[in-house]
């Protein structure tokens, strides 16, 4: 049975103006944008079969792979709609406004060779996720050619009960779990709970991280920021455990630090920190202190935009977490996150946005 978070956030839908681009209008007057809803958890190349009739009629001849560019930006075909606005729009503005080309294929962009491409693409990443949730891709591997087909056709078509049959077949077999003493309170309710947690995301949580800086104006992030290469971005995939050693759910913040340490500090440790070091994204006080007198005057660059107290501990933060448009609390387990803001991939999409006062 589907929850009603995970239903929620995989019917997620972003409202997408697509307008052709003027280098590939030959008619006069143009053709009028068109307005589509597009499944968070779908890939941009899925739309192109539905806006190219809209626009055929004033196509040059020689038309090339449909592409999508934002802001004078080619957007990425393998990276998730979802995942796309998150990081692209630091302040979310809908519809969303895109232009589509069919003409001159960026070479920045992996090359895309149709829509099985996509699925192969969507598959391989699957495979990655199943490796570090399970140790092993033989559950993905193992799919028959239908399954793969239903697999494929439930994201396009972002059916989330076809796609929860299928993903049914992706996890081992339950059974007894060597590990599952580590649960806190009584051994034998930790076990299943353990086990229920790791039949249905594993030991481990594959996260994706796509971090970038955005300038900021007196504590507030700066409007019109767009990002302007994809070298900006800095990429990060790693997996961690669901379980801390003494056996208590892993949270996000805790789970950010294991992947990125270097977004992570102390205040103590701030003055003297390596300045070719990314800023950090989150410091915390030595004690519990009013978040409100916070002296930054000594490295000016590094502002907190928001603060928080959390067991008695004071927490800076000089950013934000995008998890499927969402900017979740920092002590939300991973279980959680891992059920409910999960992509397609049953990767942990994570876009991070470190404020700067330095224009990149």
């Amino acid at each position: 049975m589907v929850c009603e978070d995970r239903k929620l956030v995989w019917n997620g839908e972003i409202p997408v103006r697509l307008q052709l681009h003027n280098s590939e209008v030959t008619t006069v007057p143009p053709p009028p944008p068109s307005l589509f809803l597009a499944s968070r958890n779908g890939y941009l190349p899925l739309l192109v079969p539905q806006v190219k009739p809209h626009f055929q009629s004033a196509l040059p001849i020689g038309q090339d792979t449909g592409w999508f560019e934002y802001e004078g930006l080619p957007l990425k075909w393998h990276v998730p709609i979802g995942v796309l606005f998150d990081l692209l729009c630091f302040e979310p503005k809908r519809p969303w406004n895109l232009m589509v080309h069919f003409r001159s294929f960026p070479s920045e962009l992996l090359p895309y060779e149709g829509e099985d491409a996509m699925k192969w693409s969507f598959i391989n990443s699957l495979k990655e996720a199943s490796y570090v949730r399970y140790g092993s891709t033989k559950h993905v591997m193992n799919l028959s050619q239908t399954d793969q087909t239903d697999l494929w056709r439930s994201v396009v078509q972002a059916d989330l009960e076809s796609y929860s049959r299928v993903c049914l077949r992706l996890a081992p077999p339950s059974g007894p779990n060597p590990t599952a003493s580590r649960g806190p309170g009584d051994p034998e309710a930790s076990t299943n709970k353990q086990q229920t947690v790791e039949e249905t995301i594993g030991l481990k949580v594959p996260f994706r991280l796509y971090v970038r800086t955005v300038e900021v104006n007196d504590g507030a992030f700066a409007k019109g920021f767009p990002l302007k290469n994809w070298d900006d971005i800095t990429y990060i995939s790693r997996p961690v455990d669901v379980w801390r050693e003494d056996g208590v759910m892993v949270t996000l913040w805790e789970a950010l630090q294991k992947i990125a340490p270097q977004l992570f500090a102390c205040v103590s440790e701030l003055p003297g920190r390596d300045q070719t070091l990314p800023m950090p994204l989150l410091w915390e006080s030595e004690s519990a202190r009013n978040t409100s007198k916070f002296d930054h005057s000594s490295y000016p660059y590094i502002k907190p935009i928001a603060s928080y107290l959390l067991k008695q501990k004071a927490y800076f933060v000089n950013g934000i977490v995008r998890i499927q448009g969402i900017e979740p609390s920092p002590d939300l387990p991973i279980d959680w996150i891992a059920r409910n803001l999960c992509g397609a991939d049953h990767f942990v999409h994570t876009c991070i946005f470190i404020a700067t006062n330095e224009r990149k």
